[in-house]
């Protein structure tokens, strides 16, 4: 299989060198032919860019930094801007490879990569895949039914009652079915999500009906994984997005 490993970077230098070792270790998984490295780099106040220099100048040949200028009032706009530009240099370079895996650069991605995770699930038929970790931190990318909201419309509550929901779902072998997920790393099938785009905007058009007894009021901004999730489904109607129990790392 041929991978794309990418990643947003923005004030992330303090843990790049940990994230740095674990895209390697990806890159050293034995079902990989062949991968490309792509970070896009937002305007930093630390070393970001001299760690991603030092990276390029090891790996010259696989590795691409983009610079990105995102000043939107919204983060996740800004970090839908940076995800954009990576699908971008995907389509216009890489759009015959077979995955991409979208990672977070900063201290989420925080141990040893589990190859035999990998081998179990790329046996399995999925779209889109992301995986358990010790505490479901991600909430706010999550989306399934009933769930089909952004958390944060009804508070810290919904935050809860939905991290222990999925925790417990989790607790099986199965793959879990859902609308949207990240959790801190996840590969996509390119011919599913070459495509495909991020906002970081909240989108009404979602037709979300709230289930719930007590109202739902939700911002201008969205996690940005719920667009380009939806936008790949609003393509591809038998879409499969699915969440390992296994944990990768």
């Amino acid at each position: 299989m041929k991978v794309v490993i990418a990643g947003c970077v923005k004030n992330c230098g303090r843990y790049l060198d940990k994230t740095l070792g674990f895209i390697d270790s990806l890159r050293r998984y034995p079902g990989f032919t062949e991968t490309k490295v792509i970070f896009a780099y937002d305007k930093s106040t630390d070393n970001s860019m001299a760690k991603l220099i030092q990276y390029k100048e090891r790996n010259s040949a696989d590795v691409d930094v983009l610079v990105c200028g995102n000043n939107h009032k919204h983060r996740t706009v800004n970090i839908a801007g940076a995800r954009n530009c990576v699908m971008t240099r995907i389509s216009l370079e890489y759009p015959d490879y077979d995955l991409l895996c979208f990672l977070d650069m900063d201290d989420v991605v925080n141990g040893s990569l589990k190859t035999e995770t990998l081998d179990a699930v790329f046996k399995l038929e999925w779209d889109a895949l992301s995986f358990n970790r010790d505490v479901y931190y991600d909430i706010w990318a999550l989306r399934y039914d009933p769930y089909l909201c952004s958390c944060w419309g009804f508070g810290w509550d919904m935050m809860y009652e939905m991290q222990t929901d999925i925790s417990k779902r989790l607790k099986g072998d199965a793959l879990i079915p859902v609308k949207s997920a990240f959790n801190g790393l996840a590969f996509f099938r390119l011919d599913k999500f070459l495509h495909s785009r991020f906002t970081g905007l909240y989108e009404p058009d979602l037709d979300f009906t709230n289930p719930f007894d007590k109202a739902y009021k939700p911002g201008e901004d969205d996690c940005e994984w719920v667009s380009f999730h939806h936008d790949a489904l609003s393509k591809h109607s038998d879409l499969k997005v699915v969440i390992s129990p296994l944990k990768l790392y």
